[in-house]
Order: structure tokens, then C-alpha cells, then sequence
């Protein structure tokens, strides 16, 4: 067996043991009776004790409530906080820090409980509330700050040693109830708008009905149906916004560009059969014949000035997001 597995066994075997101890520290606690025959306490109780733990519990209970009075409950809880760390293998961070916390945390509550409630004799139990500790510690606080100031005293440093032993902060707890108490607020203040908005919608229709009875005198069943058909109006916090909706541009309709039809021009005899005079409609005059003749000269292009003309057609048509390219260029007509 390795030596970290022994070291594990050791540790859970310590872990289970004060489980145990914390448990009958606390039956012993609970069962305990005053009248029981106890060492050094009471020699002439009666035989056997009442406790459930026997001998051992009657005398555990009333040393611990002898010297801290009730204050000895937390004697169970840090065993099982120590047992639950052996156990699981875990180790204590800061472990006299906390151990000064653990005896400020019985200092506090031994002396708070001698303050706050004196001397309780009951029937079955005589001991103090806080024990001989608590009393010792309260009476000397009370000697230089009263009561009060005691209070205040004990109240300041129970707070402290929480925070000592334990990894409780009082920072995150106030936080996150100020955070729920926000939370809360804002429901109570939702239900609240809900239960004016459903009486202002109660109102409008108590009003629709009485004025429809005023108007025509119908039965009220007749007009509590037409009050509950009108829609209720909505208050300006309930109101949702219209956003704007931009016009809807309709595209003028496309024209169907008819084909050209190339008209043969009449023979020159014919035309010049026409004279002037059937050449003038009316104040227009029609061009004259030597329009239809070919051209003379042949005008010629330069293939450098048709690609770049190209060129430039094609940077216009990206602005317009149009990636289309031309793989030749040609004259237009002319």
C-alpha cells in the first residue's frame, strides 16, 4: 500500500471518527438530567443515568453546560465541520486563524447568553446560560461598558469571529439581499400598475354601459355585452410605439420597346415627281431628298479610344454594383 493511499485511509478513518464524536456530543447534550449520578459533580445520583449516552453522556453534558451553558451546542458543529474536511481529504486553509475564530465564536455566544438572560434555575437544570466562562467574561465587560456597551461589545466581535472562522462574507449576503429586495420591489410595483390598469379598463366599461343606457334604455344585459365588446383603451404608458414605415414606391410600369421597322424608302422617281408644294403640310416642311443619300466619307475609329470608352462604362456600372465586362467594343450608329 502506497504512502498516499495509507495517509487517505488515515484521514477518512479520523473523518468517520468525529462524526461520531459529534454525534454523541450532541444526543448527550439533548438527554441530559441533572439528576444523574455524574464524576465529580454528582456522586449521588441515581443508578443508571438517564442520559442515552450512560455515564459518559451525563458527564460530557454537564461539564459542557458547567462551562459554557448553552454555548456548548456549537461543540457538535465544529466537530462535524473538522470530520467533514478529514474525511473528504481536504485541507483546512488557515487553520489557526480559524482556530482563534472558533474560540472568539464560544467566548461570544458563552458571554451574550449570561448577559441577555442571567441566571435561569429550572426545575431539572441549574447551571448558567452562559456557563462559568460566559459569566466570568460578561462580568468584566459589564464593569467598564455596562450592559448595553457590553451587548454592542459581544455583538461587534461574534461578527468578527464568523468572519474568522468561517469564509462567510457579510459583504456578499447584504449585496445579494439588496438585490432580492430589488427584485421583489419591482413585482410589487408590476402588480400594482396591472391592478390600475384593470380597474381603469373596469371604469371605462362601467362608463360605456351607463351611457348606452342613458342613450337607449336597453336592459343591462344587453348593455353590459356592448361594454365588453369595446376594446379598452390603453393608457399612454401602455401604448406601443409606431414606428415609422417608409412609402411604398411603386415602379412605373415597364414599356416594351416595339422592334423597329425599317421602311423602304420609295425610288427616286417618285420623289421627285413630288414638288414643293406637295412637299409642304400645312407651315411643316418635309426634309429634303438628299437626306436618303449614302454618305461620302466613311468616318473611321480609333480601337484605343473604343476600349477605353469600355473601361469607363464598366467603373460606372460597379457603382451600381454591376460587375459585368465587355469583351469587345463596337461604333455605335452614326
Amino acid at each position: 500500500m502506497s504512502g498516499s493511499t495509507l495517509s487517505r485511509r488515515v484521514s477518512e478513518f479520523l473523518g468517520v471518527e468525529l462524526f461520531a464524536s459529534a454525534l454523541v456530543w450532541l444526543i448527550a447534550l439533548a438527554s441530559y438530567d441533572s439528576a444523574d449520578a455524574v464524576w465529580f459533580f454528582n456522586t449521588g445520583g441515581r443508578v443508571p443515568p438517564a442520559n442515552f449516552i450512560g455515564r459518559v453522556g451525563a458527564f460530557v453534558a454537564e461539564l459542557s453546560y458547567q462551562v459554557l451553558g448553552f454555548a456548548s451546542y456549537l461543540g457538535p458543529v465544529v466537530l462535524f465541520v473538522v470530520g467533514w474536511h478529514q474525511f473528504w481529504c481536504r485541507r483546512i486553509e488557515a487553520a489557526y486563524t480559524k482556530l482563534v475564530g472558533v474560540a472568539l465564536l464560544f467566548a461570544c455566544n458563552a458571554s451574550f447568553l449570561s448577559l441577555a438572560f442571567g441566571t435561569l434555575d429550572p426545575a431539572r437544570a441549574r447551571f448558567r446560560p452562559g456557563g462559568y466562562v460566559g459569566e466570568w467574561l460578561a462580568n468584566q465587560l459589564a464593569e467598564y461598558l455596562n450592559r448595553t456597551g457590553s451587548i454592542i461589545f459581544i455583538l461587534t466581535a461574534l461578527f468578527l469571529s464568523i468572519i474568522l472562522s468561517t469564509q462567510f462574507s457579510f459583504g456578499r449576503l447584504f449585496a445579494g439581499l439588496w438585490r432580492r429586495t430589488g427584485e421583489l420591489t419591482r413585482r410589487l410595483a408590476g402588480s400594482v400598475r396591472e391592478w390600475r390598469m384593470r380597474r381603469q379598463r373596469e371604469r371605462q366599461r362601467e362608463e360605456v354601459l351607463k351611457k348606452h343606457l342613458e342613450r337607449t334604455g336597453a336592459s343591462t344585459a344587453t348593455a353590459e355585452l356592448l361594454a365588453r365588446s369595446q376594446p379598452p383603451a390603453r393608457s399612454p404608458v401602455e401604448r406601443p410605439k409606431k414606428e415609422p414605415v417608409p412609402p411604398r414606391v411603386t415602379p412605373p410600369p415597364a414599356v416594351r420597346a416595339e422592334p423597329a421597322v425599317r421602311k423602304t424608302p420609295p425610288p427616286a422617281a417618285e420623289l421627285d415627281l413630288k414638288t414643293a408644294g406637295e412637299r409642304r403640310k400645312g407651315s411643316f416642311m418635309l426634309p429634303p431628298i438628299a437626306l436618303l443619300d449614302s454618305p461620302r466619307h466613311e468616318q473611321k475609329f480609333d480601337e484605343r479610344d473604343l476600349m477605353d470608352g469600355a473601361r469607363q462604362l464598366e467603373e460606372k456600372g460597379r457603382e451600381f454594383s454591376s460587375r459585368d465586362r465587355s469583351s469587345r467594343s463596337t461604333p455605335g450608329p452614326w
